[in-house]
């Protein structure tokens, strides 16, 4: 064969070479990411509370948050709080899903309460609301909803 037929053949085997179908990868879904919604901080028992809720698929974990409301006055002295909590989950139709009763102390740091984990059925809306009570004061409950799209 002479040299230019060789190199015209190379150049047409490259050329169907390049143009064959690509063979696909085996592409798989992606794993289901956490996605984190929380409620807005609001005042229960003289402190800033709120709870979040974190959806997995069709899971979702809920946890409440107890802290300061502000930076205490200089030279003050905070005493430790008694507090009463409720963590409670339900759908959006008022069905119940689970609840989480807990005493805590609160020294001024944060505190977390829960997790409260739940299942919730695809395409429902799920509510969760928190409530801190410590005496005198009854707690006004802070909440977030959050659709499970699965």
């Amino acid at each position: 064969m002479s040299r230019s037929l060789l190199l015209a053949l190379g150049a047409t085997g490259l050329a169907l070479a390049a143009a064959a179908p690509v063979q696909a990868a085996d592409v798989r879904p992606a794993d289901v990411q956490p996605v984190t919604t929380c409620g807005a901080w609001a005042l229960q028992a003289g402190l800033g509370t709120q709870v979040c809720a974190t959806v997995t698929g069709n899971t979702v974990s809920f946890a409440g948050t107890v802290g300061l409301a502000g930076p205490p006055s200089p030279g003050t002295q905070l005493q430790p709080q008694q507090l009463d909590t409720a963590l409670t989950a339900q759908l959006a139709d008022g069905t119940s899903l689970d609840g989480l009763h807990q005493g805590v102390l609160f020294r001024a740091a944060n505190v977390q309460v829960g997790p409260l984990t739940v299942t919730a059925p695809c395409g429902s809306t799920v509510h969760a609301s928190f409530a801190v009570n410590a005496y005198p004061w009854v707690g006004a409950p802070v909440g977030v909803d959050v659709s499970i799209s699965c």
